[in-house]
């Protein structure tokens, strides 16, 4: 999970962009916020929202 480490953001922008390419909609994304929150950690769902709105 690369929201989970620090370093790596620019391939973290990179995978949601493909993500979304693939099928991944936007009205999907909080909840991937709620589950890093849950299970990771808030710096990783920070990370996923700087990717997201750089």
């Amino acid at each position: 999970m690369l929201a989970a480490m620090s370093g790596v953001e620019s391939q973290l922008m990179s995978h949601i962009g493909i993500s979304m390419n693939t099928g991944l909609r936007r009205e999907q994304l909080p909840r991937l916020a709620d589950v890093l929150e849950a299970r990771v950690s808030r710096k990783a769902v920070e990370r996923v929202r700087a990717a997201v709105h750089p």
